[in-house]
């Protein structure tokens, strides 16, 4: 065949008019209830982050948590701070006796982390009606379809992401605790 394939483009299939969400709509939160919960979210989670520190330098057999702050802020990426912290506790031979419970506190970071990345990346609308808050979510949407892809949030959920949260921070300080009365101080 002497002439090149044609390059297939996009075609977004436009939304039907039954998809389109009835009413009027902001962008943006705008009831103070999920604005709080959203804001209780954001800031706890930075200080799990910090906590982060203590675990791993309980992979690194110390218990010096400011330094592994150090090494994990300089890590920009969150992804690439988990997988030190993963491939530490799966291929580092001082960590072959670990027991599950890092492995599921590492997870749940993880779940966690996600969810609080959606949450601030995405995008919000606000229900002029009865100020229900929908959601975005990041790469959900490529082509700009905005609300019609978004969906409810309750503050329940957000509730229950902060929960989770606590309980980690919870787990993780009480096994920081059991390990380093392991860990001879340096």
């Amino acid at each position: 065949m002497n002439t090149p394939p044609k390059i297939r483009r996009h075609d977004p299939v436009s939304k039907r008019p039954q998809d389109i969400v009835p009413g009027n709509y902001s962008a943006g939160m705008f009831s103070h209830d999920m604005a709080v919960c959203f804001a209780q979210l954001v800031t706890r989670f930075v200080h799990l982050e910090d906590d982060m520190a203590r675990f791993l330098a309980l992979l690194l057999n110390m218990r010096d948590p400011v330094s592994t702050g150090y090494i994990l802020r300089t890590i920009r990426s969150p992804k690439g701070r988990y997988d030190v912290m993963k491939g530490l506790l799966e291929k580092a031979p001082v960590n072959k006796a670990k027991d599950q419970e890092h492995d599921r506190i590492l997870a749940e970071f993880w779940s966690i982390n996600q969810r609080r990345n959606a949450y601030v990346h995405g995008h919000w609308y606000t229900s002029d009606e009865n100020y229900s808050s929908w959601l975005l979510e990041p790469n959900d949407d490529d082509h700009g379809f905005g609300l019609t892809d978004a969906r409810p949030v309750a503050r329940d959920e957000l509730v229950g992401v902060i929960e989770r949260i606590d309980k980690l921070v919870r787990d993780l300080l009480g096994l920081v605790q059991r390990e380093w009365t392991k860990i001879a101080p340096k």
